[in-house]
């Protein structure tokens, strides 16, 4: 029994180097003021949300940054200012969506149109949004978890 051990032990180690992964080297970094929470893609540009209440821009061909868009603050449950966190970003056609951390908690809907920001939905409907999206060009959904699973839709236009 100690010989089938070793043997096994032999041939798993002995093959481990072929079976084990590669090490990936990034072909460049971009570089954030604060923690990423959520990535796209769009076009030749890439958004990236993050823990500062930020949504950081980058021109993929350039590798710099093109564009930074700032929520406003938030007072948190000590009633400090404090930039909210971004959960989740989504974008259609010259449209930018953005799900933030909002008071006590809930969630703020936000809409980026034409270098403006604009709420779509208020943390004071306590909502816990985790992902919003784009249905359309005129309408967008996120996912709830008040109470019960939910699917609310917001008219954009």
């Amino acid at each position: 029994m100690k010989f089938l051990v070793s043997a096994l032990l032999c041939l798993v180690t002995g093959l481990a180097p072929a079976v084990a992964a590669k090490e990936i080297t990034p072909l460049y970094e971009l570089a954030t003021a604060h923690m990423v929470t959520d990535i796209l893609v769009d076009g030749g540009s890439l958004y990236a949300a993050t823990f500062g209440g930020t949504v950081e821009v980058f021109d993929i061909a350039s590798k710099t940054g093109t564009q930074r868009i700032a929520l406003p603050k938030i007072r948190d449950f000590m009633g400090d200012e404090v930039p909210p966190k971004i959960y989740a970003i989504d974008r259609f056609d010259e449209r930018l969506m953005i799900v933030s951390e909002g008071k006590s908690g809930y969630r703020n809907v936000h809409l980026y149109e034409a270098g403006k920001l604009r709420q779509l939905v208020d943390s004071d409907e306590k909502l816990f949004i985790k992902k919003g999206l784009f249905v359309d060009g005129d309408c967008c959904s996120g996912f709830s978890a008040r109470r019960s699973s939910s699917i609310r839709s917001v008219r954009v236009s």
